[in-house]
Protein backbone atom coordinates (compact mmCIF):
# COMPACT_ATOMS: atom_id res chain seq x y z
CA UNK A 1 0.00 0.00 0.00
CA UNK A 2 0.95 3.69 -0.84
CA UNK A 3 0.78 6.80 1.68
CA UNK A 4 -1.92 9.33 0.66
CA UNK A 5 0.06 12.21 0.82
CA UNK A 6 3.49 11.64 -0.57
CA UNK A 7 2.78 8.01 -2.30
CA UNK A 8 5.85 6.30 -0.73
CA UNK A 9 5.49 2.74 -0.37
CA UNK A 10 4.36 1.15 3.38
CA UNK A 11 4.58 -1.92 4.21
CA UNK A 12 1.18 -3.55 5.15
CA UNK A 13 -0.03 -2.77 8.70
CA UNK A 14 1.88 0.56 9.16
CA UNK A 15 -0.04 2.91 11.26
CA UNK A 16 1.79 5.87 9.38
CA UNK A 17 3.90 6.93 6.40
CA UNK A 18 7.86 7.19 7.87
CA UNK A 19 8.84 9.49 5.06
CA UNK A 20 6.31 12.07 5.73
CA UNK A 21 4.76 11.32 8.76
CA UNK A 22 0.80 11.47 7.91
CA UNK A 23 -1.07 8.89 10.10
CA UNK A 24 -2.78 5.61 8.43
CA UNK A 25 -6.15 5.50 10.34
CA UNK A 26 -8.38 2.02 9.33
CA UNK A 27 -6.19 2.27 5.74
CA UNK A 28 -8.06 5.66 5.60
CA UNK A 29 -6.17 7.82 2.69
CA UNK A 30 -4.55 5.06 1.57
CA UNK A 31 -4.44 4.91 -1.65
CA UNK A 32 -3.23 1.86 -4.01
CA UNK A 33 -1.87 3.49 -6.56
CA UNK A 34 -0.04 0.98 -8.60
CA UNK A 35 -2.87 -0.93 -8.78
CA UNK A 36 -5.40 1.76 -9.94
CA UNK A 37 -2.96 2.29 -12.50
CA UNK A 38 -2.66 -0.86 -13.65
CA UNK A 39 -6.44 -1.20 -13.44
CA UNK A 40 -6.81 2.30 -15.20
CA UNK A 41 -4.52 0.91 -17.93
CA UNK A 42 -6.65 -2.58 -18.19
CA UNK A 43 -9.57 -0.35 -18.50
CA UNK A 44 -7.89 1.16 -21.58
CA UNK A 45 -6.95 -1.51 -23.35
CA UNK A 46 -10.19 -3.37 -22.99
CA UNK A 47 -11.57 -0.42 -24.95
CA UNK A 48 -9.80 -0.74 -27.88
CA UNK A 49 -10.25 -4.63 -28.01
CA UNK A 50 -13.78 -4.32 -27.88
CA UNK A 51 -13.78 -1.00 -30.68
CA UNK A 52 -11.74 -4.15 -32.63
CA UNK A 53 -14.33 -7.07 -31.85
CA UNK A 54 -16.94 -4.90 -32.78
CA UNK A 55 -15.95 -3.66 -36.15
CA UNK A 56 -15.50 -7.59 -36.72
CA UNK A 57 -18.91 -7.96 -35.52
CA UNK A 58 -20.13 -5.10 -38.02
CA UNK A 59 -17.91 -6.43 -41.17
CA UNK A 60 -19.49 -9.32 -40.90
CA UNK A 61 -23.08 -7.84 -40.71
CA UNK A 62 -22.55 -5.98 -43.50
CA UNK A 63 -21.54 -8.64 -45.75
CA UNK A 64 -24.45 -10.43 -45.04
CA UNK A 65 -26.39 -7.11 -46.19
CA UNK A 66 -27.22 -5.90 -42.91
CA UNK A 67 -27.43 -1.84 -42.33
CA UNK A 68 -24.89 -0.78 -39.99
CA UNK A 69 -25.39 1.97 -37.49
CA UNK A 70 -22.40 3.44 -35.39
CA UNK A 71 -22.75 6.02 -32.60
CA UNK A 72 -18.86 6.37 -32.11
CA UNK A 73 -19.07 7.43 -28.35
CA UNK A 74 -16.03 8.81 -27.08
CA UNK A 75 -16.95 12.07 -25.71
CA UNK A 76 -18.00 16.01 -25.18
CA UNK A 77 -17.46 19.81 -24.77
CA UNK A 78 -14.68 19.06 -27.07
CA UNK A 79 -12.62 16.78 -24.84
CA UNK A 80 -12.30 13.05 -24.66
CA UNK A 81 -14.19 11.14 -21.97
CA UNK A 82 -12.10 9.65 -18.96
CA UNK A 83 -10.27 6.08 -20.04
CA UNK A 84 -10.30 7.00 -23.64
CA UNK A 85 -7.25 7.96 -25.47
CA UNK A 86 -5.99 8.89 -29.07
CA UNK A 87 -5.34 5.02 -29.61
CA UNK A 88 -9.08 4.47 -29.12
CA UNK A 89 -10.01 7.03 -31.77
CA UNK A 90 -7.93 5.64 -34.18
CA UNK A 91 -9.63 2.34 -33.53
CA UNK A 92 -12.75 3.88 -33.51
CA UNK A 93 -12.18 5.37 -37.06
CA UNK A 94 -11.87 1.90 -38.39
CA UNK A 95 -15.41 0.83 -36.77
CA UNK A 96 -16.86 3.78 -38.51
CA UNK A 97 -15.16 2.34 -41.49
CA UNK A 98 -18.01 -0.93 -41.37
CA UNK A 99 -20.96 1.38 -41.04
CA UNK A 100 -23.42 2.56 -43.64
CA UNK A 101 -24.22 5.63 -41.08
CA UNK A 102 -22.62 7.00 -38.46
CA UNK A 103 -23.89 9.82 -35.60
CA UNK A 104 -20.97 11.53 -33.87
CA UNK A 105 -21.68 14.13 -32.25
CA UNK A 106 -19.70 17.81 -32.73
CA UNK A 107 -16.54 16.46 -30.39
CA UNK A 108 -16.49 13.28 -31.78
CA UNK A 109 -16.47 14.65 -35.51
CA UNK A 110 -13.82 16.77 -34.52
CA UNK A 111 -11.49 13.88 -32.95
CA UNK A 112 -12.34 11.44 -35.94
CA UNK A 113 -12.17 14.28 -38.79
CA UNK A 114 -8.87 15.54 -37.01
CA UNK A 115 -10.21 19.09 -37.34
CA UNK A 116 -10.64 21.48 -34.38
CA UNK A 117 -13.51 22.12 -32.20
CA UNK A 118 -15.85 23.58 -31.99
CA UNK A 119 -16.27 22.65 -35.72
CA UNK A 120 -15.62 26.28 -37.86
CA UNK A 121 -16.98 24.52 -40.88
CA UNK A 122 -18.88 21.55 -40.53
CA UNK A 123 -18.93 20.68 -44.35
CA UNK A 124 -15.48 20.37 -44.34
CA UNK A 125 -16.02 17.32 -41.31
CA UNK A 126 -18.94 15.79 -43.24
CA UNK A 127 -16.22 15.23 -46.11
CA UNK A 128 -13.66 14.34 -43.97
CA UNK A 129 -16.11 11.99 -42.65
CA UNK A 130 -17.35 11.05 -45.65
CA UNK A 131 -13.74 8.64 -45.89
CA UNK A 132 -15.00 6.57 -43.48
CA UNK A 133 -18.53 6.27 -43.89
CA UNK A 134 -20.68 7.47 -46.69
CA UNK A 135 -23.59 8.86 -44.51
CA UNK A 136 -21.71 10.61 -41.87
CA UNK A 137 -24.64 12.44 -39.73
CA UNK A 138 -22.86 15.03 -37.10
CA UNK A 139 -25.14 16.05 -34.13
CA UNK A 140 -25.50 19.01 -31.56
CA UNK A 141 -23.75 21.75 -33.77
CA UNK A 142 -24.30 25.05 -32.32
CA UNK A 143 -23.77 27.93 -34.75
CA UNK A 144 -25.45 31.48 -35.00
CA UNK A 145 -27.12 30.47 -31.53
CA UNK A 146 -29.21 27.73 -32.91
CA UNK A 147 -28.05 23.93 -32.98
CA UNK A 148 -27.66 21.56 -36.03
CA UNK A 149 -27.73 18.40 -37.68
CA UNK A 150 -25.32 18.41 -40.26
CA UNK A 151 -25.25 15.13 -42.60
CA UNK A 152 -24.64 14.02 -45.97
CA UNK A 153 -27.30 12.62 -48.30
CA UNK A 154 -27.73 10.00 -50.53
CA UNK A 155 -25.78 11.36 -53.24
CA UNK A 156 -23.08 12.91 -50.77
CA UNK A 157 -24.40 16.59 -50.64
CA UNK A 158 -23.90 18.09 -47.67
CA UNK A 159 -27.58 18.68 -45.91
CA UNK A 160 -28.10 20.92 -42.74
CA UNK A 161 -31.44 20.87 -40.52
CA UNK A 162 -31.77 23.69 -37.99
CA UNK A 163 -33.46 23.23 -34.42
CA UNK A 164 -33.95 25.43 -31.50
CA UNK A 165 -31.18 25.71 -28.97
CA UNK A 166 -32.40 25.42 -25.60
CA UNK A 167 -29.84 26.70 -22.87
CA UNK A 168 -27.82 23.71 -20.56
CA UNK A 169 -26.55 20.72 -20.42
CA UNK A 170 -28.87 17.42 -21.42
CA UNK A 171 -27.43 13.87 -21.42
CA UNK A 172 -28.64 11.20 -23.05
CA UNK A 173 -29.63 13.37 -26.17
CA UNK A 174 -27.79 11.75 -28.71
CA UNK A 175 -28.88 8.34 -27.84
CA UNK A 176 -32.10 9.85 -27.79
CA UNK A 177 -31.27 11.65 -31.69
CA UNK A 178 -29.91 8.01 -32.58
CA UNK A 179 -32.75 5.30 -31.61
CA UNK A 180 -35.20 7.81 -33.26
CA UNK A 181 -33.24 8.05 -36.22
CA UNK A 182 -32.46 4.23 -36.81
CA UNK A 183 -36.50 3.57 -35.83
CA UNK A 184 -37.41 5.87 -38.25
CA UNK A 185 -35.48 4.54 -41.22
CA UNK A 186 -36.92 0.92 -40.06
CA UNK A 187 -40.01 2.15 -40.74
CA UNK A 188 -39.46 3.26 -44.18
CA UNK A 189 -38.96 6.78 -44.17
CA UNK A 190 -36.04 8.76 -45.77
CA UNK A 191 -33.07 10.13 -44.67
CA UNK A 192 -34.30 13.30 -44.76
CA UNK A 193 -37.46 12.09 -42.77
CA UNK A 194 -35.85 10.33 -40.53
CA UNK A 195 -33.06 13.19 -39.53
CA UNK A 196 -36.30 16.16 -39.03
CA UNK A 197 -38.15 13.04 -37.01
CA UNK A 198 -35.24 12.84 -34.68
CA UNK A 199 -34.12 16.35 -34.47
CA UNK A 200 -37.84 17.14 -33.89
CA UNK A 201 -38.28 14.50 -31.11
CA UNK A 202 -35.20 15.25 -29.38
CA UNK A 203 -35.68 19.23 -29.26
CA UNK A 204 -39.41 18.70 -27.47
CA UNK A 205 -37.70 16.05 -25.11
CA UNK A 206 -34.29 18.96 -24.20
CA UNK A 207 -37.26 21.88 -24.01
CA UNK A 208 -39.49 19.25 -21.66
CA UNK A 209 -36.81 18.70 -19.43
CA UNK A 210 -35.66 21.86 -19.08
CA UNK A 211 -38.63 22.49 -16.87
CA UNK A 212 -39.37 18.84 -15.59
CA UNK A 213 -36.30 17.56 -14.83
CA UNK A 214 -34.13 18.63 -11.55
CA UNK A 215 -31.57 16.80 -12.00
CA UNK A 216 -30.56 16.25 -15.80
CA UNK A 217 -27.74 13.39 -15.09
CA UNK A 218 -30.97 11.46 -15.11
CA UNK A 219 -31.64 11.77 -18.50
CA UNK A 220 -34.52 13.50 -20.58
CA UNK A 221 -38.17 13.46 -19.83
CA UNK A 222 -39.13 12.02 -23.40
CA UNK A 223 -41.88 9.76 -22.54
CA UNK A 224 -44.77 12.73 -22.85
CA UNK A 225 -43.25 13.08 -26.63
CA UNK A 226 -43.48 9.76 -27.82
CA UNK A 227 -47.71 9.98 -28.37
CA UNK A 228 -46.67 12.74 -31.01
CA UNK A 229 -43.59 10.91 -32.52
CA UNK A 230 -45.69 7.72 -33.05
CA UNK A 231 -47.95 9.67 -35.09
CA UNK A 232 -45.32 11.19 -37.29
CA UNK A 233 -44.18 7.97 -37.77
CA UNK A 234 -47.44 6.18 -38.79
CA UNK A 235 -48.45 9.52 -40.76
CA UNK A 236 -50.68 11.10 -38.92
CA UNK A 237 -49.55 14.91 -38.50
CA UNK A 238 -52.86 16.21 -37.20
Amino acid sequence: MFCYNCGTELPEGAKFCFKCGKTVADNAGIVHKKDRAIKRERKKNMKIVVAALVADLCRESAAKGCTVFVDPVMGDNGALYAGFTPAFVEKMRGLCKQANYILPNETEAAFLSALPYPLPHPEEAIEKLKTLCSRPIITGVEQDKIISVHYADGRGVCRRFPTERVAGFFPGSGDIFASVFVGALAKGKSQEQAVALATDFTTAAIRRSKTEVEDKRYGLNFEKEIYTLLKKLNGDNA
